[in-house]
């Protein structure tokens, strides 16, 4: 039937979106594709039902996310323990619900007519702005590759983000997507309508680069050279946590930090990379003490953590040790990862640590520990928490710099 065959072109043009999308990441890295990527869908949903259109959004989201995500496998799999089947089935399930973000905002599309002109292209910008801020909250958050990510490289762009965050950089290029989907679909009609989005929006973006290349130019904080030497022992997460590996775990990280910048203001290690509890003593703990005695220079280490009361709560940590070889501040992990450093609802999912054993049972911290080093105040963000905007915001306002 015609309208079938209808349904399933725009399923295509859904899904060329979705392709669109994952190519403008890393690291496929095509970050002007962000800047046309949305148009094929929003061009497919013109004039198709609400449901309809729902679907074809669900479509262009579950592709983009199952080609920006699919080291969940890998992860579950090798790290988590799950049987192969298991983990594809998972990667699966979490691009379906990603998608559905995707899928609200083309229902949202569906209800706003291409007729309103400006309202139209608002509209869409500001659902889908709306719904990577309630995805950076929701069931935990999981903002994977919020689309203002792509212009990372993109400097006289992405300065806008100090008023508006990321949101803002995702803002402007859903109206450049908007503005030439109008005009693709207006140009059959009408030259004028066609051109006029294309023009206002062509106007905005030109003022966001001059914006931005003004405030390249003229920095408000003055700029200070402050030297970090990044280590990475790159040690197998098989064999990290064997307890007769954590000695020649320790001499890697020697090697490397003796190696480093002998001028560095700060020597940082990864999440983790001492694989026992520094804090609580013992001939390892000692020799990562006297090592930032000897380098002279502060040492940022990741290690867990153990406080014990009542009963024992674990942290997934960071520990700043000073050049007189003392642990002088710690930051212990705020948003963990969800079943991977702990099981949301663990009364009523008690079976996901029987299947998977390598599921953690750490606490998540309270506090954002400022770090205090002679070349200024700095925040740490451990693996995961780097993709949540409000966490780089809450350091900024309890004064790193």
């Amino acid at each position: 039937p015609l309208a079938w065959r209808v349904m399933v072109s725009r399923g295509g043009l859904a899904a060329l979106s979705g392709v669109l999308l994952a190519l403008s990441f890393p690291r496929f890295d095509l970050a002007p594709l962000a800047f046309v990527a949305l148009i094929p869908l929003l061009v497919g949903l013109d004039g198709v039902p609400a449901l309809q259109g729902t679907y074809l959004g669900i479509i262009a989201g579950a592709v983009f996310s199952l080609m920006s995500i699919p080291w969940v496998v890998h992860t579950m799999t090798a790290y988590g323990g799950l049987p192969l089947p298991v983990g594809v089935l998972l990667l699966v399930v979490l691009s379906l619900y990603l998608g559905l973000y995707v899928g609200v905002f083309a229902f949202g599309v569906t209800r706003l007519s291409p007729e309103g002109g400006l309202g139209y292209l608002v509209g869409a910008a500001t659902l889908w702005v709306g719904l990577e801020y309630l995805r950076t909250f929701l069931l935990t958050g999981f903002p994977w590759n919020l689309l203002g990510y792509t212009q990372y490289r993109s400097l006289s762009i992405i300065q806008v983000a100090s008023i508006t965050g990321v949101y803002g950089v995702s803002f402007l290029l859903v109206l450049v997507n908007a503005a030439v989907a109008l005009a693709c679909l207006h140009g059959r009609r009408s030259a004028r309508q066609a051109l006029m989005p294309v023009l206002g929006v062509g106007v905005l973006l030109i003022g966001t680069v001059v914006f931005g290349m003004g405030r390249r130019v003229s920095a408000e904080i003055p700029l200070r050279e402050i030297r970090v030497s990044v280590v990475q022992g790159n040690i197998e997460q098989g064999i990290k946590w064997d307890p007769g590996f954590a000695g020649r775990t320790i001499a890697v990280y020697d090697r490397l930090t003796r190696r480093a910048d002998r001028e560095a203001d700060l020597i940082v290690w990864p999440e983790t990379a001492v694989p026992f509890f520094l804090r609580e003593g013992g001939p390892l703990t000692r020799r990562v003490l006297d090592l930032a005695m000897e380098v002279q220079a502060p040492l940022l280490v990741g290690s867990p953590d153990r406080v014990s009361d009542a009963s024992p709560r674990y942290y997934n940590s960071a520990f700043l040790i000073s050049p007189a070889g003392e642990i002088v501040q710690k930051y212990d992990k705020i948003h963990l990862v969800p079943f991977g450093e702990y099981v949301p609802l663990s009364s009523l999912l008690f079976f996901v640590h029987k299947m998977a054993a390598g599921i953690g049972d750490f606490s998540a911290g309270e506090a954002f520990t400022v770090f205090e080093t002679p070349k200024g105040r700095f925040g740490v963000l451990i693996c995961f928490e780097t993709i949540f905007p409000d966490q780089v915001r809450r350091y900024v306002l309890a004064g790193a710099d």
